[in-house]
């Protein structure tokens, strides 16, 4: 590392330091706005650090962020390429053609100031759902933790803005089906996401999707609250499988990436709508079944009265979840870290302990039987997503199976909230002792997701 490199990591760690004492320790609160220029200031001077310091506003190669850049410039050069957010690709030409920049330049800016605000939106979220301001700080700081959310919060592609339209969006339906309040903004929010990322648009399809029926089959989710949500995960996927130019070259590419898997069989004319049509039958008979035998609350109980057998199946079953995703892209990983475990576990570090705090306060939410929190069925419902997501991994090509890690993007800005409130549960020792951590954790994540060649093994 170079000298401008340490003395900005220097200054860096003493603003995460001032930042996480003042929010941990101290307590005293301060006024909203002085909070929220905090916040600008950390998210800037981390996005910073990579976009500018580490790689001078250059798209770093190989990345999604360069993929990105030339599917832009084919689109200028006349050319259709799939793109999973047409929208993202219009608004960097928009841009292009008012300021006559490069495309390069424009997207690395474009990720400059999304990842800057990122923090500051995630506070507003936060507040809209219900958290104290105290609360929306301490989840907004402490999910810089992991690299799980940094690098999207960073890279300039349309995942960057689907995260925070899926956790919006996600919140709106909450409010939605709590209180009947957000309908039209949930709705917007929906047609945002659906132009500007697929995947993030199936995401949050089926998570509000699952969230009523979670609610539902405990007779506290209303029929009616889910008419709006069907409607518009349906429209969206006719219209991606109809021949609607902003999605037909996509369509292409995910029959080419299941054309190339060991699951092509689903190409076939018949399969899929006999796969949907088996579907509905057996969710609605399962639905009925389960809500007239109480099943749910049964569940529900089941956990909370025995956390002991449940955590440790819970913990084998992710690590064998989180192993295989790394089976599945280990030689990305033993290039990036020059084949060494120990750099890996090193730059994991943030995560493991991002990972650790979430198990302790999910089950503490478990043992408490604290289900209705909205965060914890959020997180409960992607974790579920997650594990379907690697089964479906395992059938995919190299470079299609990495389902599960993009689920874990989405999943951090849940499962944060239930973090920074099991810190703050902590003994005031162990809580400083998290807290004086925090800041190195951050930095190690920092490293890890920088594509500094000065330290791994690709940039």
């Amino acid at each position: 590392m170079d000298l401008v490199k340490i003395l900005y990591l220097i200054l860096l760690m003493v603003i995460l330091y001032y930042v996480t004492l003042r929010v941990f320790i101290v307590r005293k609160t301060l006024g909203q706005n002085e909070w929220l220029i905090l916040l600008l200031i950390v998210g800037t001077s981390i996005v910073a650090y990579v976009r500018i310091i580490v790689h001078d506003l250059v798209i770093p190669e190989p990345s999604d962020e360069a993929l990105y850049v030339l599917i832009i410039k084919d689109v200028i050069n006349g050319m259709d390429p799939p793109v999973s957010g047409p929208c993202f690709v219009y608004l960097i030409l928009f841009f292009k053609y008012m300021t006559g920049w490069s495309v390069d330049s424009i997207t690395a800016l474009f990720g400059l100031f999304v990842g800057s605000v990122f923090l500051l939106v995630l506070y507003f979220i936060y507040r809209k759902i219900g958290a104290s301001l105290e609360d929306a700080i301490l989840s907004s700081v402490f999910v810089l933790g992991t690299s799980y959310f940094l690098w999207p919060m960073i890279e300039a592609r349309p995942q960057q803005l689907g995260m925070l339209l899926v956790l919006t969006g996600g919140s709106l339906y909450y409010l939605y089906m709590k209180k009947g309040e957000h309908l039209v903004p949930f709705l917007v929010i929906c047609l945002l996401t659906f132009i500007f990322h697929i995947l993030s648009f199936i995401v949050l399809g089926t998570l509000v999707l699952l969230m009523w029926w979670s609610y539902y089959l405990q007779d506290k989710g209303q029929m009616k609250k889910v008419i709006w949500p069907a409607m518009m995960l349906i429209a969206g996927m006719l219209i991606f499988i109809s021949p609607f130019p902003l999605y037909s070259s996509m369509n292409g590419g995910v029959k080419w990436m299941l054309a190339n898997s060991h699951i092509d069989f689903i190409l076939k004319d018949y399969v899929i709508p006999l796969i949907l049509s088996i579907t509905v039958i057996i969710s609605v008979l399962l639905t009925y079944y389960m809500k007239k035998k109480r099943v749910m609350e049964r569940f529900l109980d089941l956990c909370r009265n025995n956390t002991v057998i449940i955590v440790p199946v819970f913990i084998v079953a992710l690590f064998i979840i989180l192993t295989v995703q790394f089976i599945l892209n280990k030689d990305v990983h033993s290039s990036k870290y020059r084949g060494s475990l120990l750099l890996f576990l090193l730059m994991q570090a943030g995560n493991l302990v991002f990972g650790g705090l979430f198990l302790k306060g999910y089950f503490s939410y478990i043992r408490k039987g604290q289900f209705d929190d909205p965060y914890f069925r959020f997180v409960s419902i992607l974790m579920f997503m997650g594990m379907i997501s690697i089964l479906f991994s395992l059938f995919l090509p190299i470079n299609f199976n990495n389902w599960a890690i993009r689920i874990m993007n989405y999943w951090t800005l849940f499962a944060v909230p239930l973090v920074s409130r099991e810190v703050i549960r902590m003994h005031p020792r162990l809580r400083l002792i998290i807290v004086l951590v925090l800041p190195l954790l951050i930095m190690v994540s920092l490293l890890n997701i920088s594509r500094d060649q000065s330290i791994f093994g690709y940039p």
